[in-house]
């Protein structure tokens, strides 16, 4: 299972259903977000345009390539379904606190006039809701209709949704049963050492307890963390990384990856930032090889950039969706790490961060590897990431890093298949390197079996939306509310009647 590198067939690889599912699930959020929130007539003829756009990107579509037995898909369906039925997504258990302002946006995108605005007696004019509001719309769009009682159950559903595309994205690896079974585990169970962190640090955790603020300053969280706590976040960037890892043993389709792109910063614009690297890599790699190739097939590689689907998405987003979310971004705050700390003890604190979180992985994969070029890549986005602060929370570093963290838990989890799972014929030698890695993998599978313990531990709560987004965050909060101001925002955004509520 190992990246292909040379020679790349001359043609990009053929797009299937399975990617035109996972196109379609990242679009509908933004054709909602630019109908409902974009003035008229600009959002309607926007929102077709788009539409008709991914309609464009998804013709010639073929079946996936390999052919995923029944049994594979049950698999993938039920450890789909345990796995976000402890997540707290939908209330079924308890859900973390991060939920308390994620479920009062839901609420707020149901019931109030889009774009959602909250009239604030201390200040002038009105506060906007500016957040990415991707992973929401489809389910408030639903309980606009239907009522707000099934708010829970289509979150769950449309979770669920994205949850299998990236299974089955997995499976496209394989056609044996038990080797989708191991590519599921280590997807679900792949985390750095954080125990070991807070070993060092002189801590010890109860049973339950969040490991993963151990360095104080900067997390990178394990997939079963991002699930349980940033879903909006976490979907999108497994979805196109998991595709790019997919595609990217062939030449990759590069209109069809900038769309994907495209559409997640009303999902997640900082999951985005990590994503274009890992795209400008492999574009980058299949340019290279056109140009070594002949002069036809370089005007190949470049006629994907006129690629008239990936054109009118790329334009909205840029247009329409990124001046939204970069509206008044500069109240939120941001910096250097080093700043107002002694540097020193910051080069100590990110050295001993980065070794624990993924350094110990990155030198035995480079190792099994060779060169990888999403590999090599990711690892240095994940070595830079940590410099730079932005948000309250470390929100670059957490978000930013997701795909990265993806293409490390796809290419261990390819390497434990090799060795769990071998085709038949094809002997397995002992390996000293997988063996070591396994042994890390079990010592960082603490941190999402503590996430899977906590909702066993504390009981479920009903969700509480009395209060709004302004209400619940006092006003204080510049990653989710602006003021509604700027030539943009008097040009294109559409202007609901308020109702008074605060």
């Amino acid at each position: 299972m190992t990246e292909r590198v040379a020679p790349l067939p001359a043609n990009p690889s053929r797009i299937d259903t399975v990617d035109c599912a996972a196109l379609g699930y990242l679009a509908l959020p933004n054709v909602i977000f630019i109908w409902g929130w974009i003035r008229s007539p600009w959002g309607l003829v926007a929102a077709l345009l788009v539409a008709a756009a991914v309609i464009y990107l998804m013709r010639g579509a073929t079946k996936p390539q390999s052919s995923i037995p029944r049994s594979s898909w049950v698999v993938a369906g039920v450890c789909a379904f345990l796995w976000l039925a402890i997540s707290g997504v939908g209330h079924l258990v308890y859900a973390n606190s991060d939920w308390l302002v994620r479920d009062v946006v839901l609420h707020d995108l149901a019931t109030l006039p889009w774009p959602v605005q909250y009239k604030v007696a201390s200040a002038p004019g009105v506060m906007l809701l500016r957040a990415p509001l991707g992973y929401f719309l489809p389910t408030a769009l639903a309980a606009r209709v239907f009522g707000f009682g099934i708010s829970q159950i289509v979150l769950f559903g449309w979770t669920f949704i994205g949850v299998v595309l990236c299974f089955r994205m997995l499976a496209a690896r394989t056609t044996s049963t038990r080797a989708v079974g191991v590519l599921i585990a280590v997807f679900v169970f792949f985390s750095g050492l954080d125990i070991v962190g807070m070993v060092i640090e002189g801590k010890l955790p109860d049973l339950g307890d969040h490991l993963e603020w151990w360095a104080s300053y900067f997390q990178y969280s394990s997939d079963t963390t991002q699930l349980f706590w940033v879903p909006n976040h976490a979907l999108p960037a497994w979805i196109v990384t998991l595709w790019i890892v997919k595609v990217g043993r062939d030449r990759m389709p590069l209109g069809f990856a900038i769309a994907m792109v495209a559409l997640t910063p009303i999902w997640s614009p900082l999951a985005s930032i990590g994503l274009a690297p890992l795209v400008a890599a492999m574009a980058l790699r299949d340019g290279l090889f056109a140009l070594n190739g002949s002069a036809k097939a370089f005007l190949a590689w470049l006629r994907q950039l006129a690629n008239p689907g990936m054109i009118v998405i790329a334009a909205t987003t840029l247009l329409l969706v990124d001046p939204f979310l970069l509206m008044a971004s500069g109240s939120v705050p941001a910096g250097w790490v080093v700043e107002h700390r002694d540097m020193l003890a910051m080069v100590r604190r990110v050295a001993l961060f980065v070794t624990l979180e993924f350094g110990i992985y990155w030198i035995l994969m480079l190792y099994r590897y060779r060169f990888d070029l999403l590999l090599t890549t990711s690892g240095l986005i994940l070595l830079l990431l940590p410099w730079y602060q932005f948000g309250p929370g470390s929100d670059l570093t957490m978000r930013a890093s997701i795909p990265a963290l993806v293409v490390f838990a796809v290419r261990l989890a390819d390497w434990f298949v090799e060795r769990l799972v071998p085709e038949p014929g094809t002997p397995v030698s002992g390996d000293a390197a997988a063996s070591f890695a396994m042994l890390v993998f079990v010592v960082g599978m603490i941190t999402p079996a503590q996430e899977m313990i906590r909702p066993f531990t504390v009981s479920a709560s009903p969700m509480d939306v009395s209060a709004s987004v302004f209400g619940i965050t006092h006003g204080d909060a510049p990653h989710y509310l602006t003021q509604r101001k700027g030539a943009w925002a008097d040009r294109f955004l559409a202007m609901p009647a308020y109702d008074g509520t605060h």
